[in-house]
């Protein structure tokens, strides 16, 4: 299973084909995490939610 966003180009080049169209399985995706937490995995956080919000629009 691969996101849809990243597929479209390989589609568009023809590297890869959709051996079954019809089926589609959506799934919700969460980032959990706690309030306090190292930096590290804060930095990750801030970039999902950045990330999230250009792709998401």
């Amino acid at each position: 299973m691969v996101p849809e966003f990243q597929l479209n180009s390989l589609y568009d080049q023809d590297e890869m084909i959709d051996l079954c169209p019809e089926l589609e399985n959506k799934v919700q995706l969460y980032w959990h995490h706690w309030i306090h937490q190292p930096y590290h995995l804060e930095s990750v956080t801030d970039h999902i939610i950045k990330y999230s919000k250009l792709i998401l629009k």
